[in-house]
């Protein structure tokens, strides 16, 4: 018993005094205090400063070689990103957030940051919607996502903005916050059903993010989803 409470506790220590497999940055094998991360991987304390978090992933790496997991896994390719567009769209309908992926536009890159006025770290994708007059008032709605993201986290970003093309398409009407919200549940939800380790340290992300749209967004939104259900839940907006 005591040992499994040492463990716990020795976890949420920046730094832990137990011995370990390998320091990331020098390979030697580690004896004293060093660092992990959630992935398992270990800097000891003296190479500490020489390494940073992955920006996408969170792994620590060494500074000067950057995330080879991340590079390799990057999403950069036109056609297989509206393949993977495609796939989201088809689980979130089944869901209950219908919309034809084939009347949304889907890109690679674009003015992401300057589309919302910011450069945090949920600007990662953009769905931008546009009424066509002419057209008997429908919209034309388009999805822009950064390229270069590992599909891990590309995935989640685009189930993110399935939500919001359906709210376009749909024409619901919420608050930033409670859509922001539904959306990070979405992708959450999304997150969950897919197996690797990746995804589980992305979901507890999610779980913890101190964002005050993103991340109480996603625990309200999320305290009335485990209650009521996501189909009652979208059904609800639906209706309103």
């Amino acid at each position: 018993m005591f040992t499994k409470v040492w463990r716990a506790v020795r976890d949420l220590l920046p730094f832990a005094s137990r011995k370990a497999d390998r320091c990331i940055v020098c390979r030697g094998a580690i004896r004293g205090r060093f660092r992990k991360d959630a992935f398992g991987i270990c800097v000891c304390v003296d190479h500490a400063k020489s390494t940073v978090q992955c920006r996408w992933c969170t792994r620590l790496v060494a500074r000067s070689l950057g995330c080879s997991v991340c590079k390799a896994a990057a999403i950069v390719d036109t056609q297989r990103a509206k393949l993977i567009f495609k796939e989201i769209a088809g689980w979130c309908s089944r869901q209950g957030l219908r919309f034809d992926p084939a009347n949304v536009g889907f890109k690679l890159g674009g003015d992401i940051a300057g589309a919302g006025g910011t450069t945090n770290q949920h600007r990662l994708g953009v769905t931008e919607s546009l009424l066509n007059v002419k057209d008997n008032g429908l919209r034309k709605v388009t999805v822009s996502v950064i390229p270069g993201m590992p599909e891990p986290l590309f995935r989640s970003v685009v189930a993110h903005e399935c939500v919001h093309v359906w709210t376009a398409i749909h024409r619901i009407r919420q608050t930033q916050v409670a859509e922001e919200g539904l959306a990070e549940v979405v992708s959450y939800l999304y997150v969950k059903s897919r197996r690797g380790l990746d995804y589980t340290v992305l979901a507890r992300r999610m779980e913890k993010n101190p964002d005050p749209v993103y991340g109480s967004g996603f625990r309200s939104v999320q305290a009335t989803v485990e209650y009521r259900g996501l189909r009652q839940y979208i059904r609800s907006l639906q209706a309103a």
